[in-house]
């Protein structure tokens, strides 16, 4: 009696302290935990755990038969179970009293649930705390996969959980029927929907925690459109490169709107938007690999239809009792549209297509393979509630002896009720082989056709079926009555059941379709006449000879056309609905000249041709087009058909504003003044009124304010600046702008500058034969300011705008060929004098690059070149400027001072005379050179042509770096004047670089059995710029940290050492934490980098209680090693003899709590015999650590 009592105390202690050890068997990953949370100051109710485990089986086994109901298998989500398969409920007792608990129920979470609840775990607690609710709900998900249920009251059901768990699942609510398990009823709650089964077929709670690759879902919206009028259709566009499976859309977070099925990589969606709430659509995504992914909220209150669809009716005759008509003629996207304007479109599966000429009548519905077809989404509201009907429709099938179908009104269920036709091989009820068999279901019952045996065909079929409430249905084949071999009895009523109307499949195709074609279904609200019958196009049993003509549009007429300057065209097919051969003459008329694509078509019976007919560009302006096109039969000009196009192109305004020559302009004598010709242009598509001003340094004259402009058309102004409003030399810059008079926020300007030279400045124009400023080019062409001599611009040089020292500067990359003078010849051959200036920058010194050169570089110094040499030849000097050139009676050879290489803007001017030596002169000051031969006489020769940007020494490269401002005179500049050069340029300062560089200190990895003192990272912060900054610095990750210093400001290219230390508060836990340290630059934040540091806390050695203790007889022995180990534990009776031995073997560093890994005993000794119930001891070993502990045996 005392064993038992003790025996009953471990247990409970063991339940209490030690829950977890014999419940962790299997792998957290994607699977449900269950906790009974009891408050501190309740007791525990009894059975609750086998209520519990009842009820989570029973929500298990839902969801297993919905998901068979619809196909999927007997799939359904994972439980935490022991090794006997049973539920495991984890108890928790809470810190707080149950009224707290009443209050803040989400609360308990924070007692727990971070101890089992890993990422992929959901956790369903049963909350005890005395109330029949959570809150005001019966039970409530929360984000992080949780949910509470209480553990008492009405609340605490299988219907609770289930739709909790649901949310969980990432369910939302589901109102579309009341029956649902996502819905708030009216029961009974007993089913979930098909699309919640096939987002579940996918979800790694359901598939044992498979989750494939994701690379992500785009959602946009494609296009929209009115159809019919008020009502907005939104076209979403999906893509997702794994593959896409479901998308859903969503009132708000949690409330169903609807859901369909995709399939493929890229596909286009539809959206009703007369029923979203609110006027803003969430979209939830799944691929095939089962990730779900949330592109975002889209709101469509505000769209403007893209569309807007107005097509006719009844082509043909009939009265307007049509209430759906698909032609297959045409779709966008994935929608064929329902030519009666109501709205009804079939949306095709990816696999089905349109065949354009394939048709009846036009085209038609391709349908092969496993569930293909298109679907009327709406066929319920379309069809239900009908008292009498007629369905006609075109078939051809690729083989007869068949049982597939072409009318379905929901998922294929081997039933031939509510609203179906199919091929059937072998008739049930009337023993016939290769019939058609149909099937309605009314409010007061069923009723079946058969049709006469052997009526399925390979050709064009027609099929119309009738009914009217308290009629047989009646089949007509080809316009002809058919003989039934069984029909059932009539029955009154209304048409019910209808969930959709599928066309393409049959009863019989849940995994197929319809194998063939399918054109021209019609559905009319009326039972047809047989005379109505046989006027339906081509279906006829009339012998005679006839000609006839049917046109079919497409439904394209759009409302705004903002692409209108491309032409407008319209695509119609032609059909021959004679039985003769016959020529079609094709005419348009309207308002608009248009093109057609073919004047005649010939056809035989039945064929059909698709013509094209264009609104050509010049003609597609604002306004109304309209256009008849009439097709006449040539056998039989009484027989026509024709139809109208009328198309508004909305209104837009455009204006452009050009220069007939250059907009610049430099004036020797102020008092001249000067005239601009500018090109205004109406660029919209409507007439308008464009309207002129000026603003600018100076008073301006244009010779028109408006002028009223064409669609297209264009007129020339002048502007003239006055010779009086030049006060003195300078830049005089005046804008231009045109404005559209109708819309003024649509406007052109342009900038003319005339430049008033001082009396320094025309000094500076007398004997300059070329200047390349640089600031514009015109394609690769570089213009020549004095405006003879043009340069090409090749590759591996860009001009960058303001990047010179005056404007623009060309950049050389260090490969390119240079920006080439090709007459460069007749430009310096011959001249007896010259001064070369321009300015350079270097990107690097020490350099042997040059800057200009007058052929192909070919190694030498000579005829007319200039280069950085970074060791002289003559001279001996270094870093220098070398330049040559040749004359008539010699070459000369100049090598400058040392050290003049720089990678700052540098002014460089050479000078010479005949019979004199070169002078070269540096920012403005003479230099003195390291060698400077001997003068010639004569006169320059041997250019071939002048190139800027390459030396000497560029073979096989060019000058790396900027050249700007090249100016060459037949001249000697005085000093003075080329001292004018320099200063009348204000230094442009580049703008600042900014940079970040962070590196560690050594290893950035740390490795720890105790981390309670934190751990310390030292780094280096530098500053890469060109500038000082301030470098401003951050953490975050998996841990608390803390920065020596959050910023600090830096010079360029200097660093500063810091540390980051990671709290030890942060680190009580084993695992790897992983903290980012990230450095931005204040001055420019895109300039950031970032580090990563590495914690890892092993777990202490420890050895825990064996369980169960006692035991009869095996047991567990739970410990966690801090490094690998070699692990042995011996087992010793209380007289200190051996028992057993458990040699575990060399174990890795972790955690070894499981029965799938804890140390095993199954309380035999060391020959395999059963020991006796008492008291042992073992011994636990693992390299140097040692410790014992005692197992009770009761038997």
């Amino acid at each position: 009696m005392n064993y038992f009592r003790l025996f009953i105390a471990i247990v409970v202690l063991s339940t209490i302290l030690f829950p977890g050890y014999a419940q962790e068997e299997i792998s957290d990953e994607y699977v449900v935990k269950i906790v009974y949370f009891l408050p501190m100051d309740r007791t525990v109710r009894e059975d609750i755990d086998t209520k519990i485990g009842n009820m989570i089986t029973r929500v298990q086994n839902f969801y297993a038969d919905q998901m068979e109901n619809y196909g999927f298998g007997r799939k359904t989500f994972r439980i935490e179970s022991d090794e006997n398969g049973d539920v495991v409920i984890h108890h928790v007792i809470g810190k707080k009293n149950a009224a707290e608990y009443k209050n803040k129920p989400a609360s308990c979470f924070g007692e727990f649930a971070n101890r089992i609840q890993t990422r992929n775990t959901v956790l369903v607690v049963f909350l005890d705390h005395g109330s029949g609710t959570i809150g005001s709900a019966c039970g409530v998900a929360y984000t992080g996969r949780r949910t509470l249920i209480p553990a008492s009251g009405g609340c605490f059901s299988w219907i609770t959980v289930a739709h909790e768990i649901g949310h969980n699942f990432v369910l939302p609510h589901d109102f579309r029927d009341g029956r649902y398990i996502m819905s708030y009823g009216p029961g009974p709650r007993d089913r979930i929907s098909e699309c919640a089964a096939e987002w579940l077929d996918l979800n790694p709670y359901f598939n044992g925690g498979k989750l494939g690759i994701e690379q992500g879902s785009k959602v946009e919206v494609f296009s929209t459109i009115e159809y019919p009028q008020d009502n907005t259709h939104a076209f979403f566009e999906v893509t997702d490169p794994d593959g896409l499976n479901q998308i859903f859309f969503l009132h708000g977070p949690t409330l169903m709107h609807s859901c369909q099925s995709i399939t493929g990589n890229r596909t286009i969606v539809h959206l009703d938007t007369a029923t979203i709430k609110d006027k803003t659509v969430i979209v939830r995504t799944l691929d095939v690999n089962g990730n779900a992914r949330y592109p975002g909220k889209f709101p469509i209150n505000d769209i403007d239809p893209s569309i807007v669809l107005d097509i006719s009716t009844d082509r043909f005759g009939l009265d307007n009792r049509l209430i759906g008509y698909w032609t297959f003629d045409e779709a966008i996207g994935k929608y064929a549209f329902d030519a009666t304007g109501n709205g009804n479109y079939a949306r095709l599966s990816d696999e089905a297509s349109l065949r354009f000429n394939e048709g009846k009548t036009g085209g038609a519905l391709y349908v092969q393979g496993r569930k293909v077809d298109a679907i009327v989404t709406n066929g319920g509201d379309l069809i239900n509630g009908l008292t009498a009907f007629t369905l006609s429709l075109w078939v051809k099938a690729s083989k007869v002896n068949t049982d597939r179908g072409f009318i379905f009104p929901r998922t294929p269920n081997d039933k031939d009720e509510i609203f179906s036709i199919r091929y059937d091989a072998q008739g049930l009820d009337g023993s016939g082989t290769n019939v058609i068999k149909a099937g309605i279901t009314t409010t007061s019952g069923v009723q079946i056709y058969e049709s006469a045996s052997g009526v399925q065909t390979t050709e064009w079929q027609h099929i119309t079926l009738t009914w009217r409430t308290g009629r047989k249905l009646n089949l007509y084949i080809n316009g002809v009555l058919d003989q039934p071999t069984f029909n059932s009895k009539a029955t009154e009523g209304e048409i019910t059941d209808v969930e959709r109307l599928i066309i393409g499949r049959g009863s019989k195709d849940n995994n197929n379709s319809w194998n063939g074609l399918v054109d021209d279904v019609r559905l009319y609200n009326k039972v047809l006449s047989d005379n109505e019958i046989t006027n339906l196009p081509f279906v006829t049993n009339r012998s005679k000879h006839f000609h006839g003509v049917a046109l079919t549009g497409v439904a394209n007429f759009t409302t705004d056309t903002v692409e209108s300057g491309n032409g407008i065209e319209y695509i119609f097919t032609v059909t021959n609905t004679g039985n003769l051969h016959d020529t079609f003459k094709l005419t348009t008329s309207g308002n608009v000249p248009t093109t057609l694509s073919k004047s005649t078509v010939s056809l035989a019976s039945g064929a059909s041709s698709v013509v094209t007919f264009t609104v050509p560009e010049n003609t597609a302006i604002a306004g109304d087009h309209t256009v008849e096109i009439r097709a006449t039969s040539v056998g039989d000009i009484t027989k026509f058909d024709q139809f109208t196009t009328t198309t508004n192109i909305m209104p837009i305004y455009g204006v452009s504003l050009k220069g007939v020559e250059s907009l610049a302009a430099g004036l020797q004598h102020a008092n001249e003044g000067i005239d601009y010709t500018l090109t205004v242009t109406n660029t919209g598509n409507t007439d308008d009124t464009i309207l002129l001003t000026t603003e600018g340094d100076i008073n301006a004259i244009l010779s028109k304010s408006s002028i009223s402009l064409s669609p297209g058309a264009s007129s020339e102004i002048t502007l003239t600046v006055p010779g009086s409003a030049f006060a003195a030399s300078g830049d005089y810059a005046v804008k231009v702008t045109a404005t559209s008079e109708t819309e003024n926020t649509i406007f052109a300007q342009i900038t003319t500058v005339t430049y008033i030279f001082s009396s320094e400045e025309l000094g500076l124009l007398k004997g300059l034969i070329g200047h390349w400023n640089f600031d514009e080019i015109d394609g690769d062409t570089v213009y020549d300011s004095t405006g003879s001599n043009n340069a090409i611009i090749h590759d591996g040089a860009i001009l960058k705008p303001n990047a010179g020292v005056i404007g623009g500067a060309i950049q050389f990359d260090g490969s390119s060929e240079g920006v080439v003078v090709e007459n460069g010849a007749d430009l310096i051959n011959g001249l007896d004098a010259f001064t070369i200036a321009l300015w350079v920058k270097s990107d690097r010194i020490a350099t042997d690059k040059g800057f200009i050169f007058p052929t192909t570089p070919n190694g030498n110094d000579e005829i007319f070149s200039i280069r950085y040499d970074a060791k002289g030849l003559d001279g001996g000097g270094t870093n220098v400027i070398k330049a040559a050139i040749s004359t008539t009676k010699g070459n000369q050879i100049y090598e400058s001072a040392n050290n003049v290489q720089t990678t700052e803007w540098q002014h460089i001017t050479l000078t010479w005379r005949s019979g004199r030596g070169l002078t070269l002169y540096v920012n403005g000051v003479l230099d003195q050179p390291t060698f400077n031969s001997t003068a010639t006489e004569g006169k320059l020769k041997n250019a071939k042509k002048f190139i800027i940007g390459r030396g000497g020494k560029d073979q096989n490269g060019s000058w790396g770096g900027l050249i700007d401002d090249v100016r060459l005179y037949n001249r000697v500049l005085s000093p003075s004047e080329i001292t004018n050069l320099v200063s009348s340029v204000e230094m442009i300062k580049p703008d600042p670089i900014y940079g970040v560089g962070l590196i560690g200190q050594g290893e950035l990895t740390n490795q720890t059995q105790d981390a309670s003192d934190g751990v310390t990272f030292h780094l280096t912060v530098t500053n890469t710029g060109d500038t000082t900054d301030t470098i401003k610095l951050a953490t975050s990750g998996d841990a608390e940290a803390t920065l020596s210093q959050e910023s600090v400001t830096l010079a360029s290219a200097t660093s500063l050492d810091m540390k980051v230390m990671i709290l030890g508060t942060a680190l009580t836990q084993p695992g790897e934490y992983v903290v980012k340290v990230s450095a931005t630059s204040q001055g420019d934040n895109f300039q950031t980098t970032e580090i990563i540091t590495t914690t890892t806390v092993y777990p202490k050695t420890r050895v825990f209680p064996n369980y169960p203790n006692p035991c009869n007889p095996e047991t567990w022995i739970p410990f966690q090693l801090a490094k690998p180990s070699d692990v042995t534990i011996t087992i010793y009776s209380m007289r200190g003899k051996v028992v057993r031995t458990l040699a575990l073997g060399h174990q890795a560093s972790g955690v070894y709590h499981s029965k799938s890994n804890a140390a095993y005993w199954d309380g035999t000794n060391k020959l395999g015999e059963p020991v006796a119930s008492g008291i042992y001891v073992y011994r636990f070993d693992a390299n140097d650590f040692s410790t014992t502990n005692k197992i009770l045996i009761l038997k």
